[in-house]
């Protein structure tokens, strides 16, 4: 009943933020759909896991009090919400000494909340190639810097994402290379 009432519960505040998915405009819910497919698909069934996947950017992204995340599913969803909250503000520095913070800070969360940012990422992942070539490359390296220091999740999700980093990293080697060859066309 938790996770049917998370999954309601995140797709009421993130339209009500007004969220939106970043380039293609779709519902929030899109991205925290996959993220629970990623988790149902690697065999995680548990309640809390999947409670917190649907919760996952509520405080983040959508204005939600953490007590009320506690007051609502519990302290140990809520724990799970907050470690996947980002604490790195804008006052802390410029960006890559936020993303050290963070990088360092996700080393030490929970193996669900790991698990869960595992999916986050790999759902995250899943388009920006083609949507954001010039900051892909920045994300997909931060995001490798993290899942490196990461390894206390579920491992077959952990793989999960490193390759799909890997196969990124590939396409933008790809695409990189074909913008910098001369077009055959002009020849």
């Amino acid at each position: 009943m938790k996770v049917l009432f998370a999954k309601w519960f995140a797709i009421f505040v993130h339209w009500k933020a007004g969220n939106k998915r970043r380039y293609t405009n779709e519902s929030y819910s899109v991205h925290l759909e996959q993220v629970v497919s990623y988790l149902l698909q690697a065999g995680i069934t548990d309640k809390v896991t999947l409670a917190a996947a649907w919760l996952h950017d509520v405080v983040e992204d959508a204005g939600i009090k953490l007590s009320t995340i506690r007051f609502l599913f519990g302290n140990e969803i809520a724990d799970v919400v907050d470690e996947l909250t980002e604490k790195a503000r804008k006052e802390d520095g410029k960006r890559s000494v936020r993303v050290a913070m963070e990088v360092a800070r996700l080393a030490s969360v929970s193996c669900t909340a790991q698990t869960i940012k595992y999916a986050d990422i790999a759902s995250n992942l899943s388009r920006l190639a083609q949507d954001d070539f010039k900051f892909c490359k920045v994300y997909v390296t931060e995001k490798e810097a993290a899942v490196s220091m990461m390894t206390r999740g579920h491992r077959t999700l952990r793989d999960f994402v490193i390759s799909r980093i890997e196969s990124v990293q590939y396409d933008l080697r790809v695409k990189e290379a074909s913008r910098a060859a001369p077009s055959l066309s002009k020849a």
